[in-house]
Order: structure tokens, then C-alpha cells, then sequence
């Protein structure tokens, strides 16, 4: 007779190794089932802000690439990130008219470093304008950023106003917001008669039309109080991303949070690259952790074609002194007059007014090149104004003071100072017209001055923005009649 004692450990055992088994497979497939239903952590990227920080130019004219050519290098590392899915934004504002390679390539080079650099999202920056300034049209690959609060006269939309676009099973809107105020020197009107919307105004009609998403990313280049009017109308589910005109660089390394709307700053001129990691936490609650990474120098010279051309553009022929206009050896220093008078002919003016360009102003050789006139003196924003005769009498009336032969050259303009007040005014050699209208050109601490702003008033011609004192000179050197007085 079978001992029923053994039937019962036979089945005990069974079940044993069974329980056994299940369990094994459980603790061994259980992570695996639970970690591919983890949604990747969003890895936000953004680069850009350069402010001209594109590379560096020596006395000689020897470039050197900047730090921001190894992005493209520190984005794949990057994207190679485990459990993350990455996005790169570029924020745009690259270029700088006061840096002399901005003016030497119109902007190219920095335009050429972002669409190269690995960048998912391109957004439009005030300084991108400015730097194509005296461009008769807008160069292509700026029509393709985001600008949201902009539209021709006509209510056309001449960039793309917002992109979205999905990473990590969630929905991203990335738009971007220009303050009237940091388009002064852009020729809005010249180009496509172009209407900036207030950014308020433009971020309720982007809710009210872009479809819905889970986060929206607002690029702000935006004034103080344009980003306080902004901010405080920002929702939960917007981030916004504040532009720095500040030239202090913010340090790498890990950030504490913001208080209020969720706001990152990219520094001006930057240096490094901002990460921020979003990941989901308990109760539903989203984590923030950001962090900045430096921007090394390359192991590789991998750099753009447009930034090695520029070497053959900086040392350009523009004019060769002769003996004949100067008998005497170089260095030779531009006179006041002169900038006005080359100034005069660039914006055809019938007078230019322009404060003497700090600088070494001198010209160490014969041959002007652009490297010359760059090293000579600092650039300057231009504007030509349409002025009564009655206001041309004011505004010399302000400017003189016993100091406007030494400080101010002039152009186009002849007068008498017998009793130092600006009497027997020539103009173009006809005398002042009270009732005519004269294009008067001015430099920019003359117009910025608020002495002679009241005079200047809103009578300057917008379409004629964008023009340097730089781009004056490198336009119209090759051109000039000889003798033309450049220097003394």
C-alpha cells in the first residue's frame, strides 16, 4: 500500500518548484515590463546668444575660432544620453555690428554656425537683422525662424509664427517674442513693410490659434517691460527662455529653480551650453534640473567654409594712398570731416554729422583694407532724418557751444561763428531755407543725445536704418573721387 505521506511531499514539491519559478520570472522580467513603459526624460538644449562671440581677430588679422564651434561635438554627447530624448533650440542673436567680423561677412558667418551646429528649433534674434542691416532683403535662412509677434502691413506672416513639434510622447510648441524697442536699427519698413505686434498681444492670439501641447517654450527677447507683461501672464504648462543683452557670462555648473513662471536665462555673448532636464516625479509633479556646460575648445578644427573665407575679405584693397595725396609716410589719422563726408555720400544726405570714432584712428599702412578701417575706430549706428531749415539752425544752435569744430565733423554744411551763434548757413552752396526740408545724416551719440532729440523728433527716414559708419566706409572707399582729404 503507497504511503500517503510521500504522495504529499511529491505534490509539495511540485508546487514548490512551481511558486519558485513564477517568482524567479516575475523579479526577472518585472523591471524590464516597467521601465519601457517609462516615458524618456525631456532634455531641453539651448544654445545660441553669441552676441559675435563667433571668433576672435587679432592686430594682424589672424582668426581664431570661439569656443561655440564645439557645440555641434558636446550635442552628441548629449543626444547619446541614456533614458533622455534631447531637443536643441537655438535662441538666435548671434551677430554683433559693433564686432568687425559681423560686418565683414554681413552676419554669414554666424547664420553658417547655426544652421551647422546640429540645431532642432532655430529662433529669430534682434542682432540677425541688424548685422544684414544695409541688405536690400532679408537673407533666406532668417525667413526660416521663428518670429511670432510679426506680420507685413497687410497681415501676411513672413516667418513661421510658432513649431510644434513632439518629443518623449509629449507635444512642445516653441515660439519667440521681439520687443519693438531692440529692432530700433533694423529697417523694418525696407523690408517687406514689416509690423511688430505687442508680445502680449501675440502670445493670447498664439493660444487662442496653435494647437494644444504639453509645454510651451517662449523664446523672449524682450525688454524689461515687455518680459514683465509677458511673465506675469505666463501658465503653468509655459517656460520661458529670457535672452540676456547682460555681458556677465552665468557660471557652469547646476542651477536652483526659478520662483514664479519657469524662466531660464541665456547669457549674452555665451560660453556655455544650458541643459535642462525635465522628468516626472511623484503625485504627477515634473522635476526641473538645469545645469550649464562650458564650451572647450575643439580637438578638431571643423569650421564653417564662411569663416575661413573671411581672412580674403578682411584684407581687401579698398583705396591706396598715394604720394601725391600724402607726401608724408604712414600712420596716417582719419579726420572728423572726413567720416561725415564719407558718411554724406554712403546715405545720400545733403549733411552728415558724425561725433570723431574712438579708436587708435590711425591708418598704419597705404593700403586701406577692411582690416584697416576695423582697427582704426569703433563703429557707429547712422540714421539720415528729413529736417525743416528751422530745425537744421536748432540743432547747430545745440550742437556748437564752442566744442563742434574739435568734436563733431560735418559735411554738405558751411557757416559762420563771428558771434558764436550759427549764422550765414550753406547748404549743397545755396544758403539755409527755412521752409526747405534737408536729409540731415547723424551718428549715434548725436541722435541718442537728449538735447538734440526733441529737434531730431520722429522725422528720421525708418527705411534707411541699418547703415555704419563701418559699412560707410568699406562701401564707399573704392569709389571716392581723388583728391579726397582721408586723413592728416
Amino acid at each position: 500500500m503507497p504511503d500517503p505521506r510521500s504522495s504529499s511531499i511529491r505534490s509539495f514539491r511540485q508546487v514548490t518548484v512551481q511558486t519558485l519559478l513564477t517568482c524567479v520570472l516575475l523579479v526577472l522580467t518585472f523591471p524590464t515590463v516597467c521601465r519601457a513603459d517609462w516615458a524618456p526624460d525631456i532634455q531641453l538644449i539651448v544654445t545660441g546668444n553669441l552676441a559675435g562671440n563667433i571668433a576672435s581677430l587679432s592686430e594682424a588679422g589672424e582668426i581664431t575660432p570661439a569656443g561655440c564651434w564645439s557645440v555641434p561635438e558636446l550635442l552628441r554627447k548629449l543626444r547619446r544620453e541614456p533614458h533622455t530624448s534631447s531637443l536643441v533650440i537655438g535662441v538666435g542673436n548671434d551677430a554683433d555690428f559693433r564686432l568687425p567680423l559681423t560686418i565683414a561677412g554681413g552676419g554669414s558667418v554666424e547664420r553658417s554656425w547655426a544652421t551647422t551646429a546640429g540645431i532642432d528649433v532655430l529662433t529669430l534674434g534682434p542682432a540677425d537683422l541688424a548685422a544684414c542691416g544695409t541688405a536690400r532683403s532679408i537673407p533666406g535662412d532668417l525667413l526660416k525662424r521663428i518670429w511670432t509677434n510679426v506680420s507685413t502691413a497687410t497681415g501676411d506672416q513672413v516667418f513661421p509664427g510658432w513649431k510644434r513639434t513632439r518629443i518623449s510622447n509629449r507635444s512642445l510648441t516653441i515660439a519667440s517674442f521681439i520687443s519693438r524697442s531692440r529692432l530700433d536699427d533694423v529697417p523694418l519698413s525696407r523690408w517687406r513693410q514689416l509690423v511688430v505686434e505687442p508680445p502680449l498681444h501675440a502670445l493670447h492670439r498664439m493660444r487662442a490659434q496653435a494647437p494644444d501641447s504639453d509645454l510651451k517654450i517662449l523664446v523672449c527677447h524682450l525688454d524689461d517691460d515687455d518680459f514683465a507683461d509677458l511673465s506675469g501672464a505666463a501658465r503653468a504648462d509655459e517656460l520661458l527662455l529670457r535672452v540676456s543683452t547682460d555681458t556677465i557670462e552665468r557660471p557652469a555648473g547646476f542651477e536652483k529653480p526659478s520662483t514664479g513662471p519657469e524662466t531660464h536665462i541665456v547669457g549674452n555673448g555665451s560660453r556655455s551650453l544650458l541643459v535642462i532636464r525635465r522628468f516626472s516625479a511623484e503625485g504627477g509633479r515634473t522635476d526641473v534640473e538645469t545645469r550649464r556646460l562650458p564650451l572647450g575648445k575643439m580637438r578638431t578644427p571643423n569650421v564653417s567654409p564662411a569663416l575661413s573665407s573671411l581672412a580674403s575679405t578682411l584684407h581687401r584693397p579698398l583705396r591706396v594712398i598715394n604720394t601725391l595725396e600724402y607726401s608724408d609716410p604712414p600712420p596716417y589719422q582719419p579726420l572728423a570731416n572726413t567720416h561725415a563726408g564719407i558718411v554724406r555720400r554712403a546715405m545720400r544726405a545733403d549733411i552728415a554729422l558724425v561725433a570723431h570714432a574712438s579708436g587708435s584712428s590711425w591708418f598704419r599702412d597705404r593700403v586701406i583694407t577692411p582690416l584697416s578701417v576695423f582697427s582704426a575706430f569703433g563703429n557707429r549706428r547712422l540714421r539720415l532724418y528729413n529736417l525743416p531749415g528751422s530745425a537744421v539752425r536748432q540743432l547747430f544752435f545745440k550742437l556748437l557751444h564752442g566744442s563742434f569744430s574739435s568734436r563733431i565733423g560735418s559735411a554738405g554744411i558751411v557757416l559762420s561763428l563771428s558771434t558764436g551763434m550759427p549764422k550765414n548757413l550753406v547748404i549743397n552752396g545755396q544758403p539755409l531755407d527755412e521752409r526747405g526740408v534737408y536729409k540731415v545724416a547723424v551718428s549715434d551719440d548725436l541722435f541718442d543725445d537728449p538735447s538734440v532729440v526733441a529737434i531730431l523728433g520722429e522725422n528720421d527716414v525708418p527705411g534707411e536704418r541699418g547703415m555704419t559708419l563701418w559699412n560707410a566706409w568699406i562701401d564707399e572707399l573704392p569709389g571716392l573721387p581723388r583728391p579726397f582729404e582721408l586723413a592728416r
